[in-house]
């Protein structure tokens, strides 16, 4: 069983993963060299995820894995961003691995009940949201003579399915409300906006230097509690099986 104390241990193990790779991609990007740096983004992410599955024994979820993986690959393609068919892959493996968080997502929040306020204001939210990220990809359309009528869609595509995550998500936090909850909202919004200034980063929309930093750093910021994510997570389901003996 995890214990509070290989709690505390792993998350200063993962904290300390989190800032020596923060600081190896900054250092990595102000020196310019773009291919280390899609390369190295790669090997943070095949590094977060050999921990991750170094808890399948137990039981970790095969969604959770199954996003882990397709995040991986399309890192690891983003390498050969340049190649024609490339972008609209890693999209397309990007939409897909968040469809697997939304299948994640769904039996947590099934039969969840909340307040009309609370569902007009997260419906809202969520809204708002949309219509930012749409404007944003119809800039990157009509700025960007490389993104193709296929990235396009797909690029509008995954940004449906990211509002849709982002409203389960804060559903399945209102309806827990533990840590455990807050660590998955905190890892799923860190993710989004990792994805967004990578975006104004790579076209070059505005503030790209900055977008560059600050998405790396919330890039590895968002693996690490969504490893954090799966500790916390086994170790509440431990301790309900332990109660459920004792009733």
């Amino acid at each position: 069983m995890i214990t509070d104390e290989t709690i505390k241990k792993h998350s200063y193990g993962l904290l300390l993963l989190t800032v020596v790779f923060s600081a190896l991609s900054i250092t990595v990007n102000y020196l310019e060299e773009e291919f280390y740096s899609r390369l190295l983004r790669s090997i943070i992410t095949i590094s977060f995820l050999a921990y991750f599955i170094s808890f399948k024994k137990r039981k970790i979820s095969q969604l959770l894995i199954l996003f882990f993986s397709l995040y991986f690959f399309s890192n690891f393609m983003a390498i050969w961003y340049e190649v024609s068919l490339v972008p609209s892959l890693l999209m397309g493996l990007l939409s897909i691995a968040s469809v697997s968080l939304t299948l994640y997502l769904l039996p947590k929040i099934k039969g969840v009940k909340a307040n009309t306020s609370f569902k007009v204001i997260l419906s809202t939210i969520v809204l708002i949201n949309l219509v930012l990220l749409l404007e944003l990809i119809y800039k990157i359309k009509f700025t960007e003579k490389e993104v193709s009528y296929n990235l396009y869609i797909i690029m509008i595509l995954f940004v449906f399915i990211v509002c849709i995550n982002s409203f389960a998500t804060l559903l399945y936090n209102y309806h827990k409300s533990s840590r455990v909850s807050i660590v998955f909202t905190l890892f799923w919004f860190s993710s989004v906006f990792s994805e967004v200034f990578r975006g104004l980063s790579h076209y070059d929309i505005g503030f790209s230097r900055l977008a560059t930093y600050l998405e790396q750093i919330l890039f590895c910021i968002s693996l690490s509690l969504l490893v954090f994510y799966a500790i916390l997570n086994y170790q509440e389901k431990k301790l309900k099986k332990s109660d459920f003996r004792y009733l």
